[in-house]
Protein backbone atom coordinates (compact mmCIF):
# COMPACT_ATOMS: atom_id res chain seq x y z
CA UNK A 1 0.00 0.00 0.00
CA UNK A 2 1.18 3.28 -0.53
CA UNK A 3 2.91 4.84 2.54
CA UNK A 4 0.31 7.76 4.08
CA UNK A 5 0.57 10.60 6.27
CA UNK A 6 -2.39 10.41 8.93
CA UNK A 7 -1.04 13.38 10.59
CA UNK A 8 -3.10 15.53 7.51
CA UNK A 9 -6.32 14.15 9.32
CA UNK A 10 -5.20 14.06 12.76
CA UNK A 11 -4.30 17.59 12.82
CA UNK A 12 -8.04 18.74 12.26
CA UNK A 13 -7.93 18.44 16.18
CA UNK A 14 -4.69 17.93 17.22
CA UNK A 15 -1.41 19.49 17.33
CA UNK A 16 2.06 18.88 19.00
CA UNK A 17 1.84 21.78 21.26
CA UNK A 18 2.93 21.06 24.99
CA UNK A 19 -0.67 23.02 25.71
CA UNK A 20 -2.91 20.70 24.22
CA UNK A 21 -0.79 17.36 24.98
CA UNK A 22 -1.84 18.17 28.63
CA UNK A 23 -5.37 18.95 27.66
CA UNK A 24 -5.88 15.93 25.99
CA UNK A 25 -3.77 13.74 28.20
CA UNK A 26 -6.14 14.77 31.34
CA UNK A 27 -9.18 13.60 29.07
CA UNK A 28 -7.62 10.26 27.93
CA UNK A 29 -7.17 10.02 31.50
CA UNK A 30 -10.30 11.13 32.54
CA UNK A 31 -11.77 8.28 30.38
CA UNK A 32 -9.69 5.47 31.35
CA UNK A 33 -9.20 5.86 35.17
CA UNK A 34 -12.24 3.54 35.94
CA UNK A 35 -10.60 0.75 34.25
CA UNK A 36 -6.91 1.33 35.65
CA UNK A 37 -5.40 -0.34 38.59
CA UNK A 38 -4.64 1.72 41.22
CA UNK A 39 -1.09 0.50 41.11
CA UNK A 40 1.25 3.07 39.71
CA UNK A 41 3.90 0.46 38.81
CA UNK A 42 1.30 -1.34 36.85
CA UNK A 43 3.23 -1.95 32.82
CA UNK A 44 0.61 -0.30 30.25
CA UNK A 45 1.03 -0.52 26.78
CA UNK A 46 -1.01 1.74 24.57
CA UNK A 47 -1.64 -0.26 20.94
CA UNK A 48 -1.75 2.46 18.28
CA UNK A 49 -0.99 6.03 20.60
CA UNK A 50 -0.82 8.26 18.16
CA UNK A 51 0.81 11.05 19.61
CA UNK A 52 1.00 9.52 22.51
CA UNK A 53 -1.95 11.63 24.62
CA UNK A 54 -3.00 9.10 26.52
CA UNK A 55 0.38 7.68 27.66
CA UNK A 56 1.09 11.36 28.28
CA UNK A 57 -2.23 11.36 30.53
CA UNK A 58 -0.82 8.45 32.62
CA UNK A 59 2.67 9.60 33.41
CA UNK A 60 1.15 13.09 34.67
CA UNK A 61 -0.90 11.53 36.89
CA UNK A 62 2.64 9.28 38.28
CA UNK A 63 2.25 5.50 36.17
CA UNK A 64 5.82 4.73 35.97
CA UNK A 65 5.93 2.19 32.79
CA UNK A 66 4.08 3.44 30.15
CA UNK A 67 4.98 2.80 26.76
CA UNK A 68 2.74 2.04 22.97
CA UNK A 69 3.65 1.81 19.39
CA UNK A 70 2.15 3.49 16.43
CA UNK A 71 2.50 2.79 13.10
CA UNK A 72 2.25 7.01 11.63
CA UNK A 73 5.58 8.21 11.20
CA UNK A 74 4.68 11.76 11.75
CA UNK A 75 2.97 11.02 14.90
CA UNK A 76 5.64 8.86 16.96
CA UNK A 77 7.91 11.25 16.11
CA UNK A 78 5.93 13.70 18.42
CA UNK A 79 5.11 11.33 21.05
CA UNK A 80 9.04 10.90 21.68
CA UNK A 81 9.86 14.66 21.11
CA UNK A 82 8.02 14.81 24.33
CA UNK A 83 9.89 12.23 26.00
CA UNK A 84 7.42 9.09 25.70
CA UNK A 85 8.60 5.85 25.14
CA UNK A 86 6.92 5.08 21.49
CA UNK A 87 8.04 2.97 18.75
CA UNK A 88 6.68 3.57 15.04
CA UNK A 89 6.15 -0.06 14.23
CA UNK A 90 4.88 -0.63 10.56
CA UNK A 91 1.04 -2.33 10.09
CA UNK A 92 2.50 -5.68 9.02
CA UNK A 93 4.84 -5.92 11.58
CA UNK A 94 2.44 -5.15 14.56
CA UNK A 95 1.28 -9.07 15.48
CA UNK A 96 5.05 -9.76 15.42
CA UNK A 97 6.09 -6.57 17.53
CA UNK A 98 2.80 -8.11 20.01
CA UNK A 99 4.12 -11.81 19.94
CA UNK A 100 7.32 -10.56 20.87
CA UNK A 101 6.12 -9.05 24.06
CA UNK A 102 4.76 -12.56 25.20
CA UNK A 103 2.86 -11.89 29.02
CA UNK A 104 4.61 -8.39 29.56
CA UNK A 105 1.57 -6.07 29.97
CA UNK A 106 -0.23 -5.56 33.21
CA UNK A 107 -2.81 -3.74 31.08
CA UNK A 108 -2.98 -2.81 27.01
CA UNK A 109 -5.35 0.07 26.04
CA UNK A 110 -6.45 0.67 22.24
CA UNK A 111 -8.24 3.91 21.31
CA UNK A 112 -10.00 4.07 17.91
CA UNK A 113 -7.82 1.76 16.75
CA UNK A 114 -9.53 -1.60 15.94
CA UNK A 115 -12.16 0.42 13.09
CA UNK A 116 -8.69 0.70 11.29
CA UNK A 117 -7.72 -3.21 11.24
CA UNK A 118 -9.09 -5.02 8.10
CA UNK A 119 -11.83 -7.23 9.54
CA UNK A 120 -10.20 -10.39 8.84
CA UNK A 121 -7.19 -8.93 10.62
CA UNK A 122 -8.82 -7.58 13.97
CA UNK A 123 -9.45 -11.61 15.75
CA UNK A 124 -5.07 -12.05 15.13
CA UNK A 125 -4.46 -9.16 16.24
CA UNK A 126 -6.45 -9.44 19.57
CA UNK A 127 -5.59 -12.85 20.37
CA UNK A 128 -1.46 -11.32 19.85
CA UNK A 129 -2.98 -8.75 22.66
CA UNK A 130 -4.12 -11.52 24.93
CA UNK A 131 -1.15 -13.00 24.64
CA UNK A 132 1.08 -9.69 25.22
CA UNK A 133 -1.02 -9.40 28.81
CA UNK A 134 0.04 -11.01 32.06
CA UNK A 135 -2.05 -13.45 33.39
CA UNK A 136 -5.14 -11.98 34.27
CA UNK A 137 -4.41 -8.58 32.58
CA UNK A 138 -6.95 -6.46 31.21
CA UNK A 139 -7.80 -5.23 27.73
CA UNK A 140 -9.19 -1.92 27.22
CA UNK A 141 -10.28 -0.74 23.20
CA UNK A 142 -12.63 2.35 22.74
CA UNK A 143 -14.40 2.24 19.32
CA UNK A 144 -16.97 4.17 17.28
CA UNK A 145 -20.36 2.43 17.56
CA UNK A 146 -22.37 1.91 14.51
CA UNK A 147 -25.99 2.63 16.77
CA UNK A 148 -25.11 6.41 17.79
CA UNK A 149 -27.09 9.21 16.19
CA UNK A 150 -23.81 10.02 14.24
CA UNK A 151 -22.58 6.56 13.21
CA UNK A 152 -22.24 7.05 9.21
CA UNK A 153 -20.02 10.35 10.36
CA UNK A 154 -17.32 8.33 12.18
CA UNK A 155 -17.25 5.37 10.06
CA UNK A 156 -16.59 7.40 7.31
CA UNK A 157 -15.29 10.43 8.06
CA UNK A 158 -11.71 8.85 8.37
CA UNK A 159 -10.68 7.21 4.95
CA UNK A 160 -8.39 4.59 6.64
CA UNK A 161 -11.66 3.22 8.74
CA UNK A 162 -12.33 -0.38 7.42
CA UNK A 163 -14.79 -0.85 9.98
CA UNK A 164 -17.23 -0.10 12.85
CA UNK A 165 -18.89 -2.02 16.09
CA UNK A 166 -21.76 -2.59 17.92
CA UNK A 167 -22.10 -4.35 21.70
CA UNK A 168 -22.81 -7.39 19.45
CA UNK A 169 -20.05 -7.34 17.64
CA UNK A 170 -17.55 -6.08 19.65
CA UNK A 171 -18.31 -8.73 22.19
CA UNK A 172 -18.42 -11.28 19.43
CA UNK A 173 -14.64 -10.33 18.44
CA UNK A 174 -13.39 -9.99 22.23
CA UNK A 175 -14.93 -13.42 22.86
CA UNK A 176 -13.66 -15.37 19.65
CA UNK A 177 -10.05 -14.07 20.77
CA UNK A 178 -10.34 -15.97 23.92
CA UNK A 179 -11.16 -13.13 26.28
CA UNK A 180 -13.04 -13.53 29.56
CA UNK A 181 -15.17 -11.28 31.76
CA UNK A 182 -15.90 -9.54 28.71
CA UNK A 183 -18.11 -5.83 29.59
CA UNK A 184 -19.13 -3.79 26.73
CA UNK A 185 -19.58 0.04 28.23
CA UNK A 186 -21.39 3.22 26.69
CA UNK A 187 -19.17 6.68 26.70
CA UNK A 188 -19.98 8.67 29.90
CA UNK A 189 -21.81 11.75 28.56
CA UNK A 190 -20.75 14.27 31.50
CA UNK A 191 -22.37 16.80 32.39
CA UNK A 192 -20.98 20.29 32.30
CA UNK A 193 -22.70 23.26 34.02
CA UNK A 194 -21.42 25.78 31.65
CA UNK A 195 -24.79 27.35 29.65
CA UNK A 196 -23.69 26.24 26.46
CA UNK A 197 -22.72 23.10 27.21
CA UNK A 198 -25.21 21.93 29.52
CA UNK A 199 -27.72 22.73 26.55
CA UNK A 200 -26.11 20.69 24.68
CA UNK A 201 -25.99 17.76 26.74
CA UNK A 202 -29.98 18.61 27.10
CA UNK A 203 -30.33 17.80 23.33
CA UNK A 204 -28.41 14.85 23.05
CA UNK A 205 -30.39 13.19 26.01
CA UNK A 206 -33.64 14.21 24.03
CA UNK A 207 -32.26 13.08 20.23
CA UNK A 208 -31.43 9.82 22.18
CA UNK A 209 -34.67 9.23 23.78
CA UNK A 210 -36.27 9.12 20.32
CA UNK A 211 -33.20 7.54 19.10
CA UNK A 212 -34.13 4.66 21.74
CA UNK A 213 -37.86 4.50 20.98
CA UNK A 214 -37.39 3.88 17.34
CA UNK A 215 -35.35 1.24 18.45
CA UNK A 216 -37.59 0.05 20.49
CA UNK A 217 -40.42 0.09 18.06
CA UNK A 218 -37.90 -2.06 15.67
CA UNK A 219 -36.40 -4.74 17.97
CA UNK A 220 -38.75 -4.44 21.08
CA UNK A 221 -37.94 -3.02 24.34
CA UNK A 222 -35.71 -6.41 25.64
CA UNK A 223 -32.98 -5.57 23.10
CA UNK A 224 -33.72 -2.10 22.52
CA UNK A 225 -32.96 -0.97 26.16
CA UNK A 226 -29.33 -2.84 26.11
CA UNK A 227 -28.43 -0.95 23.19
CA UNK A 228 -25.49 2.09 23.74
CA UNK A 229 -26.10 5.21 21.69
CA UNK A 230 -23.02 7.23 22.62
CA UNK A 231 -20.79 7.88 19.40
CA UNK A 232 -17.67 5.28 20.66
CA UNK A 233 -18.44 2.23 23.20
CA UNK A 234 -15.92 0.27 25.18
CA UNK A 235 -14.75 -3.23 25.24
CA UNK A 236 -12.94 -4.02 29.02
CA UNK A 237 -11.89 -8.45 29.26
CA UNK A 238 -9.41 -9.98 30.78
CA UNK A 239 -7.06 -12.20 28.88
CA UNK A 240 -8.59 -16.27 28.64
CA UNK A 241 -6.01 -16.76 31.93
CA UNK A 242 -7.98 -14.36 34.17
Amino acid sequence: MTDIDYSRYYSRWHDDSPEHAIRQGNHDYASLKEFLPSDRNAVIFDLGCGMGFALGGLRQVGYKSVSGIDSDRAQAVAAVKRGLSVDLVPVEQTISYLDSKKGAFDVVISLDVLEHIPPGAVLDVLRSVSNALKPGGLFVCRVPNCDSLIASRYRYNDWTHKTQFGNASLDFVLFNSGYSQIKILEDRDRISYRPVSFCLWLLRRFLRFWKRIQLISELGPKEALDIPLSPNIWGVAKNGCG
